[in-house]
């Protein structure tokens, strides 16, 4: 009897397990049907819309980046949960951040949770301008993964900025209203951004975060005007004739910095 019972038992357990991965497939192929629809429906509107092959291709890289072959109603599951799942969520996405951003190292837990509550992420794809010399600062940014490049407002390169790295704080930190470099994005790049306001509400007041922002934040200052003047006096001694000397004279590959600003 007990063997029998134990057959029964065994044979349950082994159904239950099919049945379970059959779900579990029919569930991701599912996901991954959606995602081949939506980008139908996409290829469809772009046709429609006469998009240019280049812009089309893009956008499809960025539908890529973002559900990585499986879609899903991020909103519809985002209105569902608690606020603490969302801001677990929200820790757990960000940890790559957390841990790279020697910013934050020194925070506790509730103010690590604070910030991330409120930075709201966004996609750059190669090329694309996050934002120009001479506009409006109204954020900053920090970047999870990918590189960006810093330009003066001449279009000089300045340097690299990776994994772990921030930009656009100088103009908030310095109250310069406009900003004074534009930053292109060399691959797909995944950043965070920090609002003005919030920027003011909750790093102002956290004088050991503002002491190594505002650090920073003069150096690249510096760095970008002397950079932008050595441009200037290379551009006006090309033109005039006169050959760069001395530290002008160096190649475009040796005046980029390749720093990381974390």
């Amino acid at each position: 009897m007990l063997a029998i019972l134990t057959y029964i038992v065994g044979k349950v357990l082994i159904c239950t397990i099919y049945v379970i991965l059959a779900v579990t497939l029919l569930s991701s192929r599912s996901m991954e049907i959606k995602f081949i629809k939506i980008i139908d429906q996409l290829d469809e509107y772009m046709r429609q819309k006469q998009l240019p092959l280049e812009l089309r291709e893009r956008i499809r890289n960025f539908y890529d980046f973002k559900y990585q072959g499986k879609y899903f109603k991020e909103v519809m599951i985002h209105d569902m949960l608690s606020a603490k799942l969302k801001t677990d969520i929200k820790l757990h996405v960000c940890r790559s951040l957390i841990m790279n951003v020697s910013l934050f190292a020194g925070l506790t837990a509730e103010q690590i949770s604070t910030v991330v509550d409120l930075v709201t992420p966004e996609i750059f794809l190669p090329k694309d301008t996050i934002f120009q010399s001479g506009s409006d600062a109204n954020c900053m940014y920090f970047i999870a993964s990918g590189t960006v490049a810093v330009y003066t407002h001449s279009g000089s390169e300045v340097c690299h900025l990776e994994d772990g790295a921030y930009f656009g704080e100088v103009s908030l930190v310095l109250r310069i209203p406009h900003r004074c470099a534009t930053i292109i994005a060399i691959e797909t790049t995944q950043v965070y951004v920090l609002k003005k306001t919030d920027f003011n509400v909750y790093l102002l007041k956290n004088r050991k975060v503002m002491k190594a922002i505002r650090k920073v934040a003069q150096k690249r200052y510096t760095e970008i005007l002397e950079h932008e003047a050595q441009y200037k006096r290379t551009l006006f001694e090309q033109e005039h004739g006169r050959q760069p000397h001395g530290r002008q004279s160096q190649t475009k590959e040796s005046t980029i910095s390749k720093l990381k600003y974390k």
